[in-house]
């Protein structure tokens, strides 16, 4: 009986092994061999299909080639060199957004002190917007233009490095698509789905930064 049942246990077990994936009732292969959605499951995101490249390979693809454009190597080491060592370590340093705000809410406003002593005292080059909330982008054109307007200001006028996560849909901008974490949406193995994501999270993020023409700001 023993050796009956370990018999079977070792046909079964081969069979398995020997049996194509795609075939095995898991629906996690494609024609191509890279892994999609079971084809029962129907959810209208368009999953992945045969003529689907890997995620290196679409990179690679989906990326343009640019014009080099003008060279600012050598204004970029004379500003360099014009720098004062507290300048350099300034710019280095990276504040989040509630130390130079106050208020709560819609009403949160810029502190005009709080901000002259970040930027114009110690430098600061960059700050990260984690504020808690979503505001509307014409509210966040507002903060982000006074601060970059005081970097302005600056002896050698250095604009801000402002950061915004985006991660996933511009969360802090109210009316703002917001999508899946990154692992729910890659488990959709389709890369197209996740390039127009990118694409509408990046316009609706810069409906936020139009300081970004920094000749307004002159």
């Amino acid at each position: 009986m023993r050796t009956t049942t370990s018999i079977l246990i070792v046909i079964g077990l081969l069979m398995c092994l020997c049996l194509p994936l795609g075939k095995a009732g898991t629906g996690l292969s494609s024609s191509n061999g890279n892994p999609s959605l079971p084809s029962s499951t129907n959810l209208n995101l368009g999953t992945a299909t045969a003529d689907v490249n890997d995620s290196d390979e679409f990179l690679r693809n989906a990326i343009r080639s640019r014009d080099a454009g003008q060279d600012y190597s050598q204004k970029i080491d004379a500003l360099l060199k014009r720098m004062t060592v507290d300048e350099k370590v300034g710019q280095m340093t990276q504040l989040t957004l509630e130390m130079v705000v106050t208020g709560h809410d819609q009403n949160v406003q810029v502190d005009r002190a709080k901000l002259q002593k970040a930027i114009n005292r110690y430098g600061v080059g960059s700050i990260l917007n984690c504020y808690n909330q979503a505001l509307t982008p014409d509210k966040w054109q507002e903060i982000i233009t006074e601060i970059q307007k005081a970097a302005r200001s600056t002896r050698l006028g250095i604009p801000v490095i402002y950061g915004i996560d985006s991660i996933h849909g511009a969360n802090y901008v109210q009316g703002a698509t917001l999508f899946p974490q990154e692992i729910g949406m890659a488990a959709t193995w389709n890369p197209q789905l996740m390039q127009r994501s990118a694409e509408i999270s990046a316009s609706e993020t810069a409906r936020t930064s139009r300081w970004s023409n920094l000749e307004s700001l002159k």
